[in-house]
């Protein structure tokens, strides 16, 4: 339940909050954002009132320590209610870990339309963004999403039940991270680091950390890198906000696409597959890589977006002057920690902190084509192509 010290009234007004939100540069969690949810009061015992025998699709992988992170296509699918969920994470100190995660509410509460018109972000400046635009996240304690970051918007995250630890990295430690496009996931990049055993975390000297506790709403800013853990039955729902530098990103995004799909589009099934996301697996079996319609698309809007902000932004006139975050009682922003903190705080268990990386490389086949593709792929090149191909078409 939310704290009772602090009243979402005491936060700044919505208009403020989304001035501040846009401009954000560092993650900020508001205390008790979201005590107008009338699902925000519910307990797991709601929960499976509410949905009754409805059957969820939960990923599953194990809590002992990994090498490697637990990838989406190397999780087996169970299909549990909520009911049969919480029977057998309440039963015992399980090894396993169960997560319906990253699922849009609009396609499985349709029937459910109390769920879904109880979710507002108009309390912290996004009246127009509700359940219909919202994904949610129901797992058992360890249940986790390899660290990753998002390529468009900025995330906001709210805590409905249990607790959740974020680890963040900033956009600077791109290379530190081992960014890798394997399996590739689209507006998804992944880290090879796998941060659910600890012992990863001595490559590093720092990193951004909290643990969210019911009524808390994160912001993590664009481009972020973030590796999220249950530290027990947690609900979270989260929601992403546009931002105007997203069409450079979705040419970014495209590049890479076309790049990718050029080289799987004549492997086998079983090398496609070790290459790609399950839920890009069926997408890339019609890819036409001769196609670039998409890509003049995205190329057209961002040349587009500029010629206007050129014409809206003569010499003599300023942007709008952002609003800055102000740090109070209820609104904290995330504190960087030594490592070795974070690591107390959340034990895996190997219990074995001093020894090993935490990487491990992948199979043969997959290290090949591996390097190939994160090499052309990588943040900073992907960048520079961009560049070059607006200049290519801006000089037309």
């Amino acid at each position: 339940m939310e704290d009772p010290q602090f009243k979402e009234s005491e936060l700044p007004s919505p208009t403020i909050l989304r001035k501040s939100i846009l401009c954000l540069e560092k993650p900020v969690v508001m205390k008790n954002a979201i005590e107008s949810w009338p699902i925000s009061k519910w307990n797991m015992q709601d929960w499976k009132s509410a949905l009754g025998g409805v059957k969820l699709p939960f990923r599953t992988g194990t809590r002992d320590c990994t090498e490697v992170p637990q990838w989406e296509g190397s999780s087996k699918i169970m299909q549990y209610s909520v009911e049969e969920f919480l029977s057998i994470t309440e039963k015992k100190e399980l090894q396993d870990w169960m997560y319906f995660d990253y699922k849009y509410m609009n396609e499985w509460f349709k029937n459910h339309p109390s769920i879904l018109e109880s979710v507002s972000w108009a309390s912290v400046g996004f009246p127009e963004l509700k359940g219909e635009d919202s994904t949610m996240w129901l797992g058992s304690k360890g249940a986790h999403t390899p660290c990753h970051m998002d390529s468009y918007g900025l995330n906001l995250v709210a805590q409905l039940h249990g607790k959740k630890a974020w680890i963040l990295f900033s956009p600077d430690d791109v290379d530190s991270l081992q960014p890798t496009r394997i399996p590739y996931e689209e507006s998804s990049i992944f880290s090879k680091i796998n941060f659910s055993c600890r012992k990863s975390l001595r490559g590093f000297k720092e990193a951004y950390f909290v643990i969210l506790n019911p009524g808390d709403v994160l912001v993590v800013p664009n481009a972020w890198w973030h590796y999220v853990e249950n530290i027990e039955t947690s609900i979270s729902i989260n929601t992403w906000i546009p931002l105007e530098i997203d069409d450079e990103k979705r040419l970014e995004e495209c590049l890479v696409r076309t790049f990718i799909g050029s080289v799987v589009q004549n492997l086998d099934e079983a090398e496609r597959q070790s290459l790609l996301n399950p839920n890009e697996v069926e997408l890339f079996r019609s890819f036409d890589a001769s196609n670039t319609e998409i890509l003049n698309l995205c190329v057209q809007n961002v040349n587009e977006k500029k010629r206007k902000n050129d014409c809206n932004l003569p010499g003599n006139v300023s942007p709008q002057l952002p609003q800055p975050f102000v740090e109070s009682p209820i609104i904290k922003f995330v504190k960087n920690c030594e490592v070795d903190d974070i690591a107390k705080k959340l034990q895996c268990s190997c219990n074995d902190y001093n020894s090993g990386t935490g990487v491990l490389n992948s199979s043969t086949q997959q290290i090949d084509f591996g390097k190939v593709i994160n090499a052309f792929c990588h943040p900073e090149v992907v960048s520079i192509v961009k560049e070059k191909l607006l200049k290519k078409f801006s000089s037309k």
